[in-house]
């Protein structure tokens, strides 16, 4: 009897270990840093709604210890994410509002930045991103013919890797548009 359930187990055991197995090498267990981004992404949704609600609810004083710590999440999350683009943005629109115009140009020359870096020349929105910019600024910025990629060289809000690897996809895009200008100033970086 001792011997019949001492089989059993070994079985029940390798068959465990057969499923586990099957089972990482089908990507269906996800791993630790997928893990960790995940959570990232999670708190940094929870930030960054907290934030974006005062603002809609006319409290921009409040929204900004939010969209900061959003940001500092955004910043490590993988190159070609508009995420830390969008917190900018939103952050940038707190700090005008309760007018703070200095904080405010410096947060959003970060988001059409890290937009740009993200997205490329051709980024959904970066024409909205640019007119705010001139907002913050108070200056009437034409969003078609601004360079925006020279907030690039002074208003990126990370360096890196990552920073690297969307640079040199940036470079590849404005030449690929004869933008030889641009990509002169990129390779300078």
């Amino acid at each position: 009897m001792v011997r019949k359930a001492k089989r059993k187990l070994e079985f029940v055991c390798i068959l465990a270990l057969v499923t586990v197995i099957a089972a990482f090498t089908s990507g269906e267990i996800p791993k630790e840093g997928d893990v960790r981004e995940a959570e990232a992404r999670e708190l940094w949704e929870k930030l960054y709604k907290k934030g974006t609600d005062y603002i809609y609810l006319g409290k921009p004083e409040r929204a900004v210890e939010p969209l900061s710590e959003a940001a500092k999440i955004a910043v490590n999350f993988p190159a070609g994410d508009r995420y830390l683009a969008e917190t900018y943005d939103d952050l940038a629109q707190a700090y005008f509002r309760m007018k703070e115009y200095q904080k405010a140009e410096a947060a959003q020359g970060k988001a059409v930045a890290a937009l740009v870096l993200a997205e490329g020349p051709d980024a959904r929105d970066l024409s909205i991103f640019v007119e705010r910019f001139g907002f913050a600024t108070h200056q009437s910025i034409n969003p078609e013919g601004f360079p925006a990629y020279t907030l690039v060289g002074t208003h990126t809000p990370y360096d890196g890797e990552r920073f690297e690897r969307e640079r040199e996809t940036l470079i590849v895009r404005y030449r690929d548009r004869g933008d030889l200008q641009a990509v002169e100033f990129l390779e300078s970086l």
